[in-house]
């Protein structure tokens, strides 16, 4: 709610490494590194003026701006591909965007598989769909958290990096109800943070 963003070594000790602008109404979500370093963040603060994807450098000393995204939708997840170009799962319109290394933004994918419960039941008083992204290993699908849904899906990528129909990896209400973060193993293995019911699955 603040917009500060904290660093702790692997000792332990913590410190405020960048401050972004206080997101007022909203707050920031999901971070990732680049391969430069670069810290890329999204914030949905529902003002045209300070919503979307962050970027701050490496010593935290400089941010900016990078993407500026429709201030009634919500940029929750922050991932990149292979080729360097930023995923953003957006949790009230059911989609998710691509932005490119000039901060682009496109949509790239819009489903009803991303959508959460309409009309809403969500006490925080918005659908809660798309959250959760990551690729697989050989970076050929985007799977997708869709909270409310307690559903994972896989976004297949196309070779001129478009993408293909969306389908249902698994859902599974009591096994993995309210999904949120998620990550590839080495192994293979999806490991997926299950805010319904305080586990990691």
């Amino acid at each position: 709610f603040t917009g500060e963003i904290k660093k702790v070594t692997i000792d332990g000790v913590v410190s405020t490494f960048a401050k972004l602008p206080a997101p007022g109404e909203g707050f920031t979500l999901g971070m990732e590194f680049s391969s430069a370093g670069d810290l890329y963040v999204a914030m949905a603060s529902f003002d045209p003026a300070t919503h979307g994807v962050w970027k701050i450098s490496p010593d935290g000393t400089d941010a900016e701006l990078f993407a500026v995204l429709d201030p009634t939708k919500l940029p929750n997840v922050v991932t990149f591909d292979s080729d360097g170009d930023l995923f953003v799962s957006d949790t009230i319109g059911g989609s998710i965007w691509k932005i490119d290394q000039n901060g682009n933004a496109v949509t790239w994918k819009e489903d009803p598989l991303l959508l959460g419960i309409l009309p809403i039941v969500s006490p925080l008083g918005i659908p809660l769909g798309a959250n959760g992204l990551d690729f697989d290993a050989d970076g050929d699908n985007l799977y997708v958290a869709v909270t409310e849904h307690g559903r994972i899906v896989r976004i297949p990528v196309n070779a001129d990096g478009s993408a293909g129909t969306v389908e249902v990896f698994v859902e599974d209400l009591e096994k993995i109800g309210l999904p949120d973060g998620m990550i590839f193993h080495d192994s293979g293995n999806l490991y997926v943070a299950v805010v319904g019911n305080d586990r990691v699955v």
